[in-house]
């Protein structure tokens, strides 16, 4: 959308992306998405799309993108596989060429006023960040290594792929995001029936670490979930009648997405090994984990495991899931023809025979909950405009929140029948929380979430380099 700087006037559409960054002059924008293979230029006056810019470079994520003060070539962070690349394109001809690599995130490129540097972020929003700096010659290449500027900011948004900072014209002044929070384990148990449902909450873990990914054992007597601190993250185990968590794994890097094996005896997980991104397994009281050599897990997406005798996990790119069987470590896709949009918050069913999980299509069909058959991989649309947080015990309803994964919180539990029949309002929560980090036990009696609190505020380093000829 394109806003009067002072306001008043009525917003106007651009495009449907969802980032931009101005070119000089202001004329046009660029505008892409944080998976995007491509990016996107708009004309501001018109409207109109003047071009787009394909990104061949292997990658998933795009980590931020800033356009040259001479508007020759764009800057471009992107993530592959674990390894973080800061690129130059130039705009004649849309060739790339790699900067620098990095086995910590690289997010939030910026130009200097002359074009000499690129100052860019580096680390982990679990931690403080390192602003760097790299002189860059006029063919797009490094000209030295990386330096360091500023260590220890406290920078934060809502992902990697959203701008953090950016500096002022003359390039005296640097502007950035402050987002500070941390997030415990809840309880929601919920009485009653339909229309007088009652809800009896209670806080499960306590203090001011990050935590998320909480999920029910198959007994539903403990909740497995993920505590961060500092650069790392760890699996822990809490019983759901209260009590002290037990930590499982004592990784020295950072974890995703906790699932436990059809007979709770074993979790799997989402793990960094040699800069690349692998699914483990652990025993639920701890022990030495083992790692699936040959797997490539996607950073912040999902597992699935119980009831399934085979471990779902999102591949890089989000596009599809594999199927992993835990003894012979043979993969198989799970979705026959994918390769549109992207999926997440994979839940198989009682039974096994298929799993629902959230599609981001980006063709007509619509987004919302598709099943996937573990047989054959074939997928149809089940539940438009909503998305999965677990099955009922018969296997005939989805419990849901609505709208998408990624954006706002929501309150709002829905129970959706398979029939067809539209979705009903099952519960409204005392709480509102990302559907990501939201389970609830078939019988639809109690829900596990992890409930953020945050703040987030703005500062300006004024002469934070006095080095470059701004």
């Amino acid at each position: 959308m394109l806003l009067p700087r002072l306001g008043g006037g009525t917003p106007r559409e651009l495009n449907s992306e969802i980032i931009t960054a101005w070119a000089p002059g202001g004329s046009s924008i660029v505008s892409w998405w944080p998976q995007a293979r491509e990016l996107v230029l708009t004309d501001v006056t018109s409207g109109d799309t003047t071009g787009t810019i394909a990104l061949e470079m292997p990658h998933v994520w795009v980590y931020g993108v800033d356009w040259s003060p001479d508007g020759d070539r764009l800057a471009v962070s992107t993530e592959d596989e674990g390894t973080s690349i800061l690129w130059t394109i130039a705009l004649d001809d849309g060739e790339p060429t790699v900067v620098l690599e990095d086995s910590v995130t690289v997010m939030s490129p910026r130009w200097s006023p002359g074009g000499e540097v690129v100052y860019y972020l580096r680390g982990s929003e679990q931690q403080s960040m390192e602003l760097r700096r790299v002189r860059v010659s006029p063919d797009g290449t490094a000209d030295g290594d990386p330096e360091r500027v500023l260590s220890a900011l406290p920078v934060g948004s809502r992902h990697q792929s959203m701008p953090a900072l950016s500096l002022s014209q003359d390039g005296s002044r640097l502007f950035y995001l402050r987002r500070t929070g941390y997030s415990n384990i809840w309880l929601a148990e919920v009485g009653g029936s339909a229309g007088n449902r009652t809800i009896q909450q209670r806080q499960l873990t306590t203090g001011t670490a990050q935590r998320s990914n909480p999920r029910f054992s198959p007994d539903g007597t403990e909740v497995v979930y993920v505590e961060a601190a500092a650069s790392q993250s760890n699996v822990f185990v809490i019983p759901v009648e209260g009590g002290a968590p037990r930590q499982v794994t004592f990784q020295d890097n950072e974890v995703w997405s906790p699932a436990w094996s059809p007979d709770g005896s074993r979790i799997a997980y989402g793990a960094t090994v040699r800069d690349a991104m692998r699914v483990w397994v652990v025993d639920r009281d701890g022990g030495t984990p083992s790692v699936f050599p040959n797997t490539r897990f996607s950073s912040g997406n999902r597992l699935a495991w119980a009831p399934l005798a085979e471990i779902v996990y999102q591949i890089p790119d989000d596009q599809n899931y594999h199927k992993l069987d835990p003894v012979t470590e043979a993969e198989t896709p799970l979705i026959a023809e994918p390769l549109n949009g992207w999926q997440y918050n994979p839940r198989p069913s009682p039974d096994g025979s298929q799993v629902a999980f959230w599609w981001n299509r980006t063709d007509s069909l619509a987004d919302g909950i598709w099943l996937a058959s573990t047989n054959d991989g074939s997928a149809e649309l089940s539940v438009a405009g909503f998305h999965p947080l677990n099955w009922n015990g018969r296997g005939n309803a989805l419990f849901a929140m609505p709208g998408d994964p990624t954006g706002s919180p929501s309150a709002d539990v829905f129970l959706a029948p398979l029939s067809g029949r539209e979705p009903e309002l099952f519960v409204t929560l005392p709480f509102r929380a990302d559907s990501r980090h939201v389970d609830i036990s078939p019988d639809g009696r109690r829900i596990v979430a992890a409930v953020e609190e945050s703040q987030s505020d703005a500062w300006i380093v004024v002469n934070f380099d006095t080095n470059v000829g701004n």
